[in-house]
């Protein structure tokens, strides 16, 4: 049986590194995934990303990334590209180096068939819990290519009649009502 994870990195106490979070709680309000898709907040792994990745057949990054074009720029990555030297991820002292993640993955035969990085381009990021406007309207088109993505593969998520409030526990606002 096949096997799919969405994974979202990113540290949600900086701004728009907390876009991949973001994105993966509109996911979880707005759509429901068939059993074998599973959703996982890994947050800021560094190494730890290994066994994130493994024992899956499809993987689908949520992150924010350095990348060409204004900040709210939407990129996909294939495993190719994040393999490619020169690619700019892994650039600070929490990002996961997913280059070298799945280069040893690889080496140890328990890399992902696929592998696609949806990458948001970031406008702010200082110390804060709330997402620039430019990331946060790029959330949509990010959560289109998801939902299309994982079609192209068959795992077809259903939106919800009603959806729900995502959950994003960690906003400013949230916390002060609390």
């Amino acid at each position: 049986m096949k096997k799919i994870r969405i994974l979202s990195l990113g540290n949600i106490l900086v701004s728009d590194d907390g876009a991949g979070p973001y994105l993966l709680a509109v996911l979880q309000a707005h759509w429901e995934f068939p059993k074998y898709v599973e959703l996982i907040d890994a947050g800021t792994p560094g190494f730890d990303l290994l066994p994130l990745i493994e024992d899956v057949n499809h993987i689908i990054i949520l992150d924010a990334v350095k990348g060409p074009g204004s900040a709210g720029s939407v990129h996909c990555f294939s495993r190719e590209d994040i393999l490619a030297v020169g690619l700019p991820v892994g650039s600070g002292p929490h990002d996961p180096n997913l280059r070298s993640v799945l280069f040893e993955a690889e080496l140890r035969g328990i890399a992902p068939d696929k592998v696609m990085l949806v990458g948001m381009v970031p406008s702010d990021t200082s110390v804060g819990t709330e997402l620039s406007e430019a990331v946060k309207a790029a959330v949509a088109v990010a959560e289109r290519i998801v939902i299309d993505y994982l079609a192209s593969f068959g795992a077809k998520a259903q939106r919800r009649e009603t959806p729900l409030e995502p959950e994003m526990w960690w906003n400013k606002e949230v916390i002060e009502n609390a």
